[in-house]
């Protein structure tokens, strides 16, 4: 009787109540957890893998393996349906952090997961093992993805079971293979392929694209002419193709592109074989959005069936050989793309033209703009740029200059990268002061004078700022900087007027990563502003003008620096016990003992210092390119500790110019990677060790103004092929010059002077390729010998190796123009015989010396064709005979020493020789005319080249004479010694070689004062 009193709304909320309850899910109850057998499974894969980081420290600490990180599971049944374990990324930048999962195989106990639709293993270290062929029994796989996991081998045909599979990615540059690709035909639900870096070799069957494929790409994977593929299959929805970074050309490809072309949308056939024109075929391809043609040798101008391309956004081929006019090719792309075209890379052609006026009109949605290495010329166009354009880049044409439009352009506009490095824009530093999104500006190898404008300081979005190697001048202060907080990358490097004047308690508004002020003024005194930079990686204040002594603060900030550049200032002090990996302390003041932890040093140049002590720390260089302690008092033996792997990239060794002695250890043979090599000027003894033969690498070796005895080794030229300069100069090296340097083709200096050296000339130089050769240098390179920095970037590997030669009678340490310098040194030894006439041959020689010998004949008439040489010293020797005529048309001939030989005769007339002073001809008793005494009337004239005769008959026949006595004196002594002791033999074959050597130059001079004599003799009576 009550409910029925009660109103129908009383009703209607106790049923909605009830409802609730009802429908309300017991969470204790109804909670879907992994599943058991799955959960322990995961846990035994674990167990194979070595967790560094602690990736998978969530693993066990939940029973429910839902929560674990990289596991996803169904919702309403529990099962592991994704393991994505791909190593984490650098959030900053996206690249790989260094974080990874690694092991040496994958456990089977993941066959558990049999409801697995998403595997992704990606950038994590498997360290070598094959790819688990059970993977094809993850029959519900629709992702598979392997990128950079350390597999090795063959890919498995049994992929081709994953007959769910959409994506496949795998890469694995040059660690795996297919060697079977017809399991792709299998995979029919396939929409998208990468198999980045994965070789595919010797495929004789063709191979069918699955019917729903939408994507491809298979970048590095030594494809040649011939594609796997029937490209006549059946996929319709193919709309991305890249096959770059192969080895295709265009027959290869192009029944592929013809059958596919409507619905392509992105094109990738970059760094390829491909020729000639550019094929029409994409002209065809209406949907067209991204076309990548770089790096291949395209030729001509881009078609006018581009003209079709109504949707294209993104274009690039960059480094060609299209040689068409800009304006041109501007007109072709604008009738279809004017409207949709967003990029345009065009840089490293030779195109050629003024940029056009209407190119905000042309393309009116222009971002990015780059032609940079053509041929174009002019300045900016007039009417100014496209509104929406971010990028420009014009670098290394012939831009000559700012005109009204580009100002009027970055008033209105935003414009947040231009690219103008070296052009030839010789105006002021232009006011930037409109460019309100600039973050990116670089205008170095320009010839931009003035000041810097203060009014740079309102570009306050501005991040990189380059304007190195231009003639600025003037004062930088900290106004310049005032509003630049965004700042991050400053080099101003080469600039050698422009001098930093602030305060010493100025705190800049910016954080910087990269300073490089580089031949800047920076000094006196250190740059205390520096120690509010916490962020900064590459420092470069070289040639700075510093002389101070570098404070604590800045050794303790440099332990996070990658490089360090300090080099030729007069900074002293000591190290401390770490450097940054990249270091140039080079020419300063710093002294006392290297004692710095060096593990992770990659360059070390500590050159030009006063260094002291031995040089044990390089035993615990994890690491290094480029080591170079030369010109320092380092002394003691050197380490015998280069066997080890942590030196498997050294290429540069300069321990010149020190006091290092005792022998050349046996395991700088390991060094297999070297390339320069230098311990000149220092008291090492002994034998070179055989092993060096293993450096086959080497391209430099110097090992002059030691004490060195033996042989020169028959391994320079024999093992050591890629030498380009040898000096072994001033040892006590003796015998025969090796034949095996004739080997060397690519030998552009030989200094083999001041040693002990006997036997002939090898008429083999003619062998040098490289110095028969004309030389690019032409006229004196005099002003090129003065010591010169080293260019060092920040980051770079990069150094410019160095060799001391005699030049012009001093010695001089060549190093800038290192490359123009092409020389032979023999002087100063024991070396006889005539002057092989095939040295002629060696047209590009800039230096001839074979002075201070026992050379004996004429100086050879063809001499004339060695057309370069500067410098030519044949003095102190028995050359005897005319000057030949031909000398006198060496027009470069800077420096001649024909003193103390038995020339006779007049002296050529022409514009070189009478240029010499007198101590140029003196000791040749027979020779006459300027700059020495007039000739005779009775002195007959010079004879022509052709009809050039050698020597005297007399001078010939006393030659032999005196041969034969020689060779019989020694036959018949080496027979006598023969009989005695071995030690007897051995002194009385020394003491026969010194009399041999004495009695022949005796009887030489007495031959040919004798032969003057009769010459006299016989002008008199006529």
């Amino acid at each position: 009787m009550l409910f029925t009193t009660l109103p129908p709304l009383f009703y209607l909320v106790i049923f909605l109540c009830l409802f609730s309850a009802l429908a309300q899910p017991d969470k204790a109850k109804n909670t879907i957890r992994c599943i058991e057998r799955e959960r322990l499974a995961l846990l035994d894969f674990k167990q194979g893998l070595v967790d560094d980081y602690g990736l998978l420290s969530s693993w066990g600490s939940d029973d429910d393996c839902c929560n674990w990180w990289g596991v996803h599971c169904n919702n309403s049944t529990g099962h592991v349906t994704m393991l994505d374990l791909h190593a984490p990324l650098d959030d900053e930048y996206g690249y790989y952090a260094g974080k990874q999962l690694s092991g040496h195989k994958v456990s089977p106990s993941l066959l558990e997961l049999k409801h697995l639709n998403y595997l992704d293993l990606s950038y994590n270290d498997f360290q070598g093992t094959p790819i688990p062929e059970f993977i094809d029994s993850f029959k519900r796989l629709h992702v598979l993805s392997l990128v950079d996991t350390g597999f090795t081998g063959t890919i498995p045909p049994q992929l081709g079971n994953l007959t769910r599979l959409r994506v496949l990615n795998i890469a694995g540059y040059n660690n795996l293979e297919i060697k079977n690709f017809e399991w792709l035909s299998l995979l029919l639900s396939l929409k998208s392929i990468y198999l980045g870096g994965v070789p595919i070799y010797n495929l004789k069957a063709s191979v069918r694209l699955p019917p729903f494929l939408e994507e491809i790409r298979l970048q590095y994977c030594e494809l040649q002419e011939t594609l796997p593929f029937l490209l006549n299959s059946s996929s319709s929805f193919l709309s991305v193709v890249d096959f770059s970074n192969n080895h295709l050309t265009y027959s290869s490809v192009s029944r592929l592109l013809r059958n596919a072309s409507k619905q392509l949308t992105s094109i990738d056939l970059s760094s390829n074989n491909f020729a000639g024109p550019i094929p029409d075929i994409f002209g065809d391809m209406t949907l067209l959005e991204n076309l990548y043609l770089d790096f291949n040798s395209f030729t001509y101008g881009i078609p006018k069936s581009f003209g079709n391309l109504t949707h294209l956004r993104e274009i690039s081929i960059y480094y060609n050989q299209l040689n068409e006019s800009i304006v041109e090719l501007f007109e072709k792309l604008s009738r279809g793309a004017g409207n949709s075209l967003q990029s345009l890379e065009l840089s490293e052609n030779k195109l050629n033209g003024e940029l056009p006026a209407d190119i905000s009109t042309k393309f009116p949605s222009l971002r990015q703009l780059r032609a940079g290495e053509n041929q174009l010329n002019g300045s900016f166009p007039s009417f100014g740029l496209p509104p929406s354009l971010e990028d420009l880049a014009l670098y290394s044409n012939k831009i000559t200059g700012f005109s009204q439009g580009i100002n009027v352009f970055v008033q209105k506009y935003g414009l947040v990268s231009l690219d103008l490095f070296n052009n030839q824009i010789t105006e002021k530093f232009p006011d930037l002061s409109h460019f309100p999104s600039l973050t990116s500006l670089d205008l170095s190898g320009n010839q931009l004078q003035g000041g810097l404008p203060k009014t740079i300081r309102k570009l306050s979005k501005l991040e990189e700022l380059y304007a190195s190697s231009n003639l600025l001048e003037g004062d930088v202060t900290e106004a310049h900087f005032s509003n630049l907080t965004n700042l991050q990358f400053l080099d101003l490097s080469n600039n050698v007027a422009l001098s930093f004047n602030l305060r010493s308690s100025w705190s800049p508004p910016f954080q910087l990563r990269s300073l490089s002020l580089a031949k800047c003024k920076v000094g006196p005194q250190f740059p205390k502003w520096l120690q509010t930079q916490s962020k900064v990686l590459e420092v470069d204040i070289s040639f700075g003008g510093i002389s101070d002594k570098i404070p604590n603060w800045f050794w303790n900030m440099s332990k996070s620096y990658q490089s360090l550049n300090l080099s030729y200032n007069n900074i002293g002090g000591r190290l401390p016990h770490f450097l940054p990996p990249i270091v140039d302390l080079g020419s300063n003041k710093f002294w006392g003992p290297i004692l710095i932890n060096p593990q992770e040093a990659s360059i070390l140049h500590l050159s030009n210092n006063k260094f002291v002590g031995s040089i044990s720390f390089l035993c615990s260089i994890s690491s290094a390119t480029s080591i170079d302690l030369s010109y320092n008092q380092l002394s003691c033996e050197i380490p015998d500790c280069w066997n080890k792997s942590f030196v498997d990239d050294l290429h540069v060794l300069n321990f010149a110019n020190n006091r290092f002695s005792g022998k050349v250890p046996n395991s700088l043979g390991s060094l297999i990677e070297l390339e320069s090599l230098h311990l000149r000027n220092n008291n090492l003894t002994g034998e070179l060790p055989l092993s060096l033969q293993n450096c086959t690498s080497l391209s430099v070796v110097d090992f002059g103004g030691n004490k060195f005895t033996g042989r020169i080794p028959s391994w320079i030229g024999g093992s050591l092929t890629n030498l380009l300069i040898i000096s072994p100069r001033h040892n006590k090296f003796y015998g025969d010059v090796p034949l095996s340097i004739c080997h060397l083709k690519s030998i552009q200096i030989l200094d083999l002077s001041k040693n002990e050296l006997t036997g002939k000339i090898p008429p083999c130089f003619n062998n040098f390729t490289y110095l028969m050769q004309n030389s690019s240098s032409v006229g004196s390179t005099m002003q090129n010998l003065m010591l010169n920095s080293s260019s060092f970037r920040p980051g770079n590997d990069y150094y410019i190796d160095n060799i001391l030669i005699q030049w012009k009678n001093q010695e001089w340490e060549y190093r800038k123009q290192l490359g123009l310098l092409k020389a032979i040194d023999l002087s100063s030894n024991r070396l006889i015989g005539d002057i092989p006439e095939e040295l002629s041959g060696l047209k590009g020689l800039i230096l001839l010396n074979l002075s201070n010998n026992h050379l004996t004949g004429t100086i050879f008439v063809t001499i004339y064709q060695i057309e370069h040489l500067e410098v030519l010293d044949l003095s102190q020797n028995q050359l005897s005979g005319e000057i030949p005529i031909g000398l006198a048309r060496l027009n470069y001939l800077d420096v001649l020493d024909l003193s103390n030989n038995f020339l006779s005769g007049k002296i050529p007339t022409g514009t070189q020789l009478q240029s010499f002073d007198v101590s140029s001809y003196a000791g040749n008793i027979g020779l006459c005319g300027d700059p020495l005494p007039k000739c005779s009337p009775d002195v007959p004239p010079q004879r022509k080249i052709n009809d050039y005769q050698e020597g005297d008959t007399f001078l010939d026949r006393e030659f032999y004479i005196s041969m034969v006595l020689g060779f019989s004196l020694c036959f018949w002594g080496i027979v006598v010694t023969l009989v005695l002791k071995n030690s007897w033999r051995t002194a009385y074959y020394e003491f026969l070689n010194d009399v041999k050597d004495w009695l022949y130059v005796k009887v030489k001079i007495y031959l040919g004062r004798l032969q003057q004599k009769l010459r006299r003799t016989r002008c008199m009576i006529q």
